[in-house]
């Protein structure tokens, strides 16, 4: 084996040793190809737009919104409930934060596609007048979290007091990423390490395939000893 292969499986074992000391690496691990392969690579990620789109949200935490919702509708058959904002880039959360719309600076749980805005849609425009209080307490059975009195229209995937692990888990995760293709490490995605996902989205599926595989097998040798 050629010493930049070496190399390369030396950088994926990083990764691989990072996933598996949480306590739920299979979790962690589907967050993480999602927001590689279905964010970094969405056209809005640098930009400073409102982005409603809801192939945006991580897998795990859209199965919630979907049974938030279903509930809801028992009492509320004729809301269209609708997602205001999924994702919400850098640029566009420093925009909020500076106009005194937020306050987070840089980025925060829309980054990672782990948070929503509900409102209801109707009249052709958005609407802040949804029964958020059952929608707060259907949510809190499912363990989503409101972020009720400061925003009620604000659902999130994770409690607050675990964002600031979780943050250094994804700067963590960004960070190796951009160790395996030998980029500045920064944990900041910009233009450049954007670029280097989509140009090698064939080499990253495999990457993926191979950590998921990897994981498995830890969980499963774990169960046995």
């Amino acid at each position: 084996m050629d010493e930049k292969k070496l190399l390369y499986q030396k950088k994926e074992n990083t990764m691989f040793s990072f996933i598996v000391a949480s306590k739920n690496p299979m979790l962690l691990f589907r967050w993480y190809k999602h927001f590689v392969l279905s964010v970094c690579t969405h056209d809005n990620f640098l930009k400073n737009f409102v982005t409603s789109d809801e192939s945006l949200i991580f897998p795990d935490f859209l199965l919630k919104l979907n049974q938030m919702k279903e509930f809801y509708f028992k009492t509320h058959p004729y809301h269209d409930v609708r997602y205001f904002e999924t994702f919400r880039s850098k640029s566009r959360q420093d925009y909020l934060f500076h106009s005194g719309a937020t306050k987070r600076h840089h980025y925060g749980m829309h980054y990672f596609c782990l948070a929503v805005d509900m409102t209801k849609w109707f009249n052709n425009s958005h609407h802040w007048n949804l029964d958020y209080d059952l929608l707060r307490r259907t949510g809190n059975s499912i363990s989503i979290t409101s972020l009720y009195p400061f925003e009620e229209c604000h659902f999130q995937f994770l409690p607050v007091p675990m964002q600031n692990d979780f943050f250094d888990f994804a700067n963590q995760s960004i960070r190796c990423l951009q160790d395996l293709f030998s980029l500045k490490i920064d944990g900041d995605i910009g233009p450049i390490t954007q670029g280097a996902i989509l140009f090698n989205i064939d080499r990253l599926n495999e990457y993926f395939g191979n950590l998921e595989s990897q994981i498995k097998h830890k969980i499963e040798d774990d169960k046995l000893k």
